[in-house]
C-alpha cells in the first residue's frame, strides 16, 4: 500500500517537474484559494499565542520595510531563476514554498490560533506608519502559527547556498531573512512562538523535500538504466 502510495505520488511529481511554470501556477493558486478559504472560517474557539518575552519586545512601525520586502524577496528570486533558465531550481523551490504555505493554512484551519499584540491604535502620518496601517488591514491576527514569514525567510536564505552565489551574498541573503524574521516581531504580527514554528517548519520541509527529490532522481536513474541494458540486449 505505502509503495503504491509511494510510486503514484513520484509519478505526480515527475509531471509537474516537466512543467514547472505551469505547476508553480497551480500550486501558487491553490495556495491562495485555500488562504481565502481559511481566512473566512469563524472558528468556535481560538487558542491565543501569547509569551512573556512578545511584551519585553518592542513595537517598531519600521520593521514594516522588512516585513514587505518577504514578498519582493521570492518573487525576485523566483523571476531569476525563470530568467536564468534553472528550471530545476525553480520548481523545487516553488514546490517546497508552497507545500510549507499550504501546510501551515492546514494547521491554522485545525489549531485555530491568534496573537493580541498589535498596538490600538499606530500614530503618524510617514510612510511606515501608512505602511503598518495596511499590512494591518489586509492581514488580520488570525491564523499565526506557524509563521509564514518566518518559514518563507528561511526557506530563502537556504536557497541562496544552491543557487551559487558568492559568500558575500549568502551573507547579505541571511541577514535579510533575519530581519524579516524579527521584523514579524517588531510589528506584533507574531509572537515568538510562531516565529519558531516557521523556522522549524522550514527545515523540516527543506530536509524531508530534499529527501523525496533524491529519490525521484534515484529512481529516474534507475529506469534509465533498465532501458539501456534492455536496448543493449536486445
Amino acid at each position: 500500500m505505502m509503495r503504491t502510495i509511494q510510486k503514484k505520488t513520484t509519478d505526480i511529481l515527475q509531471i509537474m517537474r516537466k512543467y514547472p511554470v505551469v505547476s508553480a501556477a497551480f500550486l501558487f493558486s491553490l495556495y491562495i484559494l485555500l488562504f481565502t478559504f481559511a481566512e473566512k472560517i469563524d472558528p468556535v474557539s481560538v487558542t491565543l499565542i501569547d509569551t512573556g518575552l512578545d511584551h519585553l519586545i518592542p513595537f517598531s512601525k519600521y520593521a514594516v520595510f522588512f516585513y514587505c520586502t518577504w514578498h519582493l524577496e521570492i518573487l525576485t528570486i523566483l523571476l531569476s531563476l525563470l530568467y536564468c533558465r534553472d528550471l530545476k531550481t525553480y520548481w523545487e523551490l516553488t514546490v517546497k514554498l508552497t507545500s510549507g504555505l499550504i501546510l501551515i493554512l492546514f494547521i491554522c484551519m485545525l489549531f485555530p490560533n491568534m496573537v493580541d499584540l498589535r498596538p490600538a491604535v499606530v500614530e503618524g502620518k510617514d510612510v511606515f506608519a501608512r505602511l503598518t496601517r495596511v499590512v494591518y488591514s489586509l492581514d488580520n491576527a488570525r491564523n499565526v502559527f506557524p509563521s509564514g514569514h518566518a518559514f518563507g525567510a528561511v526557506l530563502m536564505a537556504l536557497s541562496w547556498g544552491k543557487i551559487g552565489t558568492r559568500s558575500w551574498q549568502k551573507a547579505i541573503a541571511w541577514i535579510l531573512n533575519a530581519g524579516i524574521i524579527l521584523s514579524t516581531l517588531l510589528l506584533k504580527q507574531h509572537s515568538v512562538i510562531d516565529a519558531a514554528g516557521g523556522i522549524l517548519l522550514a527545515v523540516l520541509v527543506e530536509k524531508s523535500a530534499d529527501w523525496i527529490l533524491n529519490r525521484m532522481g534515484e529512481a529516474r536513474s534507475a529506469r534509465k538504466r533498465k532501458v539501456f541494458v534492455g536496448a543493449k540486449l536486445s
